[in-house]
């Protein structure tokens, strides 16, 4: 986030409403559209799969979430 900048939306939510929006995206594309870092996106990616958000859908070297 630019500084400044603030949202009601936490880190979690802000990742979980992007993927809602954008299934088909990278972790790499999500770190750079939410101005998280990859490594941020990654855990926050994992930690809503545990929690049963969301569930990773592999295609090739491909995940997909829904």
């Amino acid at each position: 986030m630019k500084k400044g900048h603030w949202t009601f939306l936490s880190n979690h939510g802000r990742v979980l409403l992007y993927l809602s929006m954008n299934p088909e995206s990278t972790t790499e594309h999500i770190s750079r559209e939410t101005e998280l870092s990859l490594r941020g996106v990654q855990k926050i990616i994992a930690e809503l799969e545990e929690a049963g958000y969301i569930a990773r859908h592999k295609e090739g070297r491909r995940n997909y979430y829904t």
